[in-house]
């Protein structure tokens, strides 16, 4: 039973991973590559795909594996894919759709390929670069609604330079934990600074808070892990309770109010409330299905035109409803809320059973950090659905690491050969071609 965040790699792997460098390598440069797509173009999705494309293709054969936990995941790219029927606007539905799903598909394969430490290290390393070269830029914006000086980078965005703040600090904060080597823990100190002091100049009231409800998810539950087996869950109930009287409380004393406040932001959340009764106004047109996927963002849409001169937004690209739900709602529909928020929240609720049930093994934790992390932020950012992003290519990394040890998790064994593939253990997980021997 793992207490301890270590970063051990399991005595059997699970398909073909890369090297430790290798692995850490390529993550690193996804994570550039999707960070700066708005100045490369076309040329991000290219080079994203052929970097992972490469490793999908041992001796000619494509080896990949859809895991049995990713089926929502699965039925959420079909039904955005199947929108584009009924949408406005046919192309641009399908082409954004199958922009996404293959995103989604090429993040298990970022799951299938590398190990917990490969993929931390190179979130890590690579946020850290894009951070470095956000304050290097000497890109300062103005807030159109409180007129703040705010650090936007390359990106042009404060939130996205939060998002990338958010990303280093947890990151860094889960590789000084699962690391004894004095290097590497300051490397990741550095990490921890660097993704503060942008948090503190992007002036991102959403990153903040959603960093420090990560922060403390994540203490709570490395401490109730420390508790015996037997008394995990009754701790973890008690303290849900009190964070929901808490929260009880917060809400009668209109806590919300004070922190906009105090953080120097309007009450209507520097006009999100607007874009939130717009969007309800436009999914209750078409509630069940909506109106296809990413079909209201387009130029021509009167709406839309109005709300990117309201906010600023000159380019008429990169901007949404600021809250997951709405989104998904004007695009999807009901059904597609459903799925979105059943893959959400079982990926949090799974990963906690797991850390529970065996500790604090890094697989669960790096996927719970995450999915706490895009939980929170879901009620007022858009991270997980969209066209080609960080938040896509992270979440949809974090499912196929849930999986229970197994009993059998020792020296590989010689399953019985089936033309074309290999099988791992009872589940039927799809593995490399036959006649490839699988690498550390």
């Amino acid at each position: 039973m793992t207490q301890g965040l270590k970063f051990q790699e399991p005595k059997r792997r699970q398909g073909y991973y890369l090297g430790e460098r290798r692995g850490s390598l390529y993550v690193m440069s996804s994570l550039l590559i999707m960070a700066f797509a708005s100045h490369l173009g076309p040329l991000s999705i290219v080079a994203f795909f052929a970097l992972w494309m490469s490793t999908m293709l041992p001796r000619g054969k494509v080896a990949i594996t859809i895991p049995r936990n990713c089926t929502l995941t699965v039925l959420f790219v079909l039904w955005c894919i199947l929108s584009s029927i009924w949408s406005k606007h046919t192309n641009t539905s399908l082409y954004k759709a199958l922009e996404f799903g293959g995103l989604a598909l090429f993040s298990l394969v970022i799951a299938e390929k590398t190990s917990p430490k490969s993929f931390i290290h190179g979130i890590r390393d690579g946020a850290m670069i894009v951070l470095a070269l956000t304050l290097a830029s000497g890109r300062y914006g103005g807030d159109p609604f409180t007129g703040e000086h705010i650090l936007v980078g390359y990106f042009g965005s404060k939130n996205m330079v939060g998002l990338f703040a958010q990303i280093a600090i947890l990151a860094a904060l889960l590789t000084f934990g699962g690391s004894r080597n004095l290097v590497s823990r300051c490397f990741s100190l550095l990490g921890i600074l660097l993704g503060l002091l942008c948090l503190v100049q992007s002036k991102s009231a959403t990153s903040l808070v959603g960093t420090l409800a990560t922060a403390a998810i994540l203490a709570t539950l490395y401490a109730i892990t420390r508790l015996p087996r037997h008394r995990r869950k009754p701790t973890l109930l008690i303290a849900g309770t009190i964070a929901a009287g808490l929260a009880t409380v917060a809400v009668a004393i209109d806590l919300k109010r004070e922190v906009l406040r105090a953080l120097g932001k309007s009450t209507n959340l520097t006009g999100r409330t607007e874009l939130w009764n717009i969007a309800w106004a436009q999914g209750m047109e078409s509630p069940f299905i909506g109106h296809g996927y990413q079909s209201f963002w387009v130029k021509g849409n009167i709406l839309a035109e109005h709300m990117w001169y309201k906010f600023g937004i000159w380019g008429k690209t990169g901007f949404h409803f600021h809250n997951l739900y709405y989104q998904v709602f004007v695009d999807l529909g009901i059904v597609g809320v459903a799925l979105i928020t059943s893959i959400l929240f079982l990926t949090l609720l799974r990963g906690v059973f797991l850390l529970l049930r065996h500790g604090m093994r890094p697989e669960y934790t790096i996927a719970v950090a995450f999915a706490s992390m895009f939980a929170i932020r879901s009620f007022s950012e858009v991270d997980i659905i969209g066209t080609f992003s960080i938040g896509i290519m992270l979440f949809y990394a974090l499912p196929p690491r849930l999986r229970a040890p197994r009993a059998d998790d020792g020296p590989a064994r010689t399953p019985t050969p089936i033309p074309g593939i290999r099988r791992h253990g009872a589940s039927g997980r799809i593995g490399a071609p036959a006649g490839v021997t699988e690498r550390c």
